[in-house]
């Protein structure tokens, strides 16, 4: 190997495809169970029902986006961008989890939620540039930097794994061939 340094345990740099695959799978099943103890905190009268509002699309679809501003201005209104933020964060400690159980690190469950918050922080910085122009992706920047500071924080904080000296692992590498 020419690089500086590799991977202990012949594991490589980093997770798998297929522990990148799962930990995604569980994160948007974990917001999806999420999202059922976060609608229960929502205020009585801020709460709709999806079925009503599939309704509601479908009775203004000859002119949607004019509704759309108004359904997104009123979700911002009764602070929904809160609450999709706060049902992201269960999605993030799915990923931290799968991360922690493949690094075989605590580390990274440690640093989901803290990039979760990280995350949300951003993007309620950001809500508020962007609630004039764009109601809808105002509500739902603080979930999407939440989610994805949650995702990544997760694999900076397994981060590194075991590393042996480029020395180390070219002589275990060269090792079998001088038999």
């Amino acid at each position: 190997m020419s690089g500086g340094a590799t991977s202990g345990g012949g594991q490589g740099s980093g997770s798998g495809p297929i522990v990148h695959q799962i930990s995604f799978l569980l994160s948007l099943v974990a917001i999806a169970l999420g999202w059922q103890f976060v609608a229960r905190l929502i205020p009585a009268d801020a709460r709709f029902a999806w079925r009503d509002l599939v309704l509601e699309h479908w009775r203004h679809r000859a002119a949607l986006q004019p509704y759309l501003d108004q359904r997104w201005l009123w979700l911002a209104l009764h602070r929904y961008h809160v609450w999709f933020a706060l049902a992201a964060l269960p999605g993030t400690l799915a990923i931290g989890t799968v991360q922690a159980v493949d690094r075989r690190t605590p580390w990274a469950l440690l640093a989901a939620p803290l990039g979760w918050g990280g995350g949300c922080l951003v993007g309620l910085w950001l809500y508020t540039s962007f609630l004039a122009g764009s109601p809808m992706l105002a509500v739902l920047l603080p979930a999407i930097f939440g989610y994805l500071g949650g995702a990544v924080a997760p694999r900076l904080g397994a981060w590194p794994p075991r590393y042996t000296s480029a020395r180390h692992a070219d002589a275990r590498n060269r090792e079998p061939a001088s038999r």
